[in-house]
């Protein structure tokens, strides 16, 4: 109880010290109809501060308080940001003053033109548990003496062992992305005079940060992808699939002290998890998949040449790794991916221009009944293995005690939400596999 107070009393604080800081940039804050809360699992949420009606701005910023490689100081964008993307030009500039905040050098904390609003950031506990472990798991598998190399992963991350395979794949995902700017960064050591006081620590926070609170805003990047910003405020609000928040212009009204949530994009709850570190909710939500990319490939020969043709031609087509089943009561995309797969896998070489016809729309039905009992029977195969996987993952989830077996940092959580937030991974993926209806075809 002590400690929720404590938190829901920062969290005011620090409200306060940003409108002080958004009002000395000319921001109307009187005109917000939101405020923040801090959550039951140490994170913060935006509320509703009075009933807002449909198609009511929410929250308005001007450009000065967006922070992004054209608000940032030019002479650091000048000086060390040439050849980063912006991700990480934003990245090293947090990196930096965390380690400066972390050593309270006070000279040029206090004039950072950003300190009100970094300062409300959240701090590495509130950040995605999962993600900081294999982080610095990751860490400790290099050598001292060797901060320049790649870093290499080294066996599994014990946290994986609590995960589907669709969660592992992603979390690699993520975090092949880090590394891949972790080495970039490491390269400016001999530029930045401060870099050489940073920590992994540091670079995880500013890591994190960028990569779960910027926001899409047009900043002038011939690259959609590097027009990003972090935006005070609208940062703060979490995600949720059935959202009526549009930008951040609600589509419908809103009541007093209702949280509220943006849609960040056609999210699963895997993903959401291994890139924010959380779940929309406990229930599935209509982007849930399961990836079954290593069944298909699997299937396939790389050294049988007519299969390497039907390997190449399922890149071409983007069929290729990324082959996913969906919960049917959620979705009509059940098993598009991958009976596209199997397809070209049972379809003869002189039937494979038709295959490609029905690809590209030129015939609506595949006619070979053949092929169709194959695949059929070949998707059931790969549902029944899935099931006894699913079902063997949630029965070892099971058999924790809450209270004693995760009270150690064997997995890496400080907090039991994200042991949580796998087991609801790991049910929801069982009970859709046992929707499944093997005779369906």
């Amino acid at each position: 109880m002590a400690e929720a107070t404590n938190r829901e009393e920062e969290t005011s604080e620090q409200w306060k010290d940003l409108l002080g800081w958004l009002e000395s940039e000319q921001t109307n804050t009187g005109e917000f109809k939101a405020t923040i809360q801090a959550s039951s699992h140490s994170g913060r949420i935006l509320v509703a501060k009075e009933d807002i009606h449909e198609a009511t701005p929410i929250l308005s910023l001007p450009r000065s308080v967006l922070l992004d490689t054209q608000t940032i100081p030019s002479e650091f964008i000048e000086g060390y940001g040439q050849g980063l993307n912006p991700i990480q030009t934003l990245t090293l500039y947090l990196t930096i003053y965390s380690a400066q905040k972390r050593l309270k050098n006070s000279s040029t904390i206090d004039y950072h033109p950003f300190q009100p609003y970094l300062s409300s950031l959240p701090q590495d506990k509130q950040l995605n548990q999962i993600k900081l472990n294999e982080i610095h798991t990751l860490n400790k598998n290099r050598s001292d003496n060797q901060d320049d190399q790649f870093p290499v992963k080294n066996g599994q991350f014990k946290c994986y062992e609590l995960m589907t395979w669709t969660t592992i794949k992603q979390a690699d995902e993520v975090l092949d992305r880090f590394v891949k700017d972790w080495t970039i960064l490491n390269h400016t050591k001999s530029v930045h005079p401060s870099f050489h006081e940073c920590r992994l620590s540091d670079l995880a926070w500013a890591w994190l940060i960028v990569n779960t609170r910027c926001v899409s805003f047009d900043i002038g990047a011939k690259d959609h992808d590097n027009n990003i910003t972090l935006a005070p405020g609208f940062d703060m609000a979490n995600h949720c699939s059935s959202s009526q928040v549009t930008t951040i212009v609600n589509r419908k009204g809103i009541t007093m002290e209702k949280r509220l949530n943006f849609k960040y994009g056609p999210h699963s709850n895997s993903t959401l998890l291994t890139e924010y570190g959380f779940v929309d909710s406990h229930h599935i939500n209509p982007w849930d998949h399961i990836d079954i990319s290593p069944l298909i490939i699997s299937l396939f020969d790389p050294d049988n040449l007519a299969h390497q043709n039907k390997i190449d031609l399922l890149k071409v087509t983007g069929y290729w790794e990324y082959v996913r089943l969906y919960d049917p009561k959620q979705s009509t995309r059940n098993f598009t991916s991958s009976s596209v797969a199997l397809r070209l896998l049972y379809t003869p070489e002189n039937k494979i221009p038709e295959w490609q016809d029905h690809i590209d729309g030129l015939i609506d039905h595949l006619q070979d009944s053949v092929v169709e009992e194959l695949v059929h029977s070949t998707v059931v195969q790969f549902i029944q293995s899935l099931l006894i996987q699913s079902q063997t993952l949630v029965d070892r989830l099971n058999t924790f005690n809450l209270g004693q077996d995760l009270q150690t940092d064997e997995f890496g959580f400080d907090t039991l939400y994200s042991f949580n937030c796998l087991k609801t991974l790991a049910i929801n993926q069982l009970h859709s596999l046992s929707s499944y209806n093997p005779s369906h075809k």
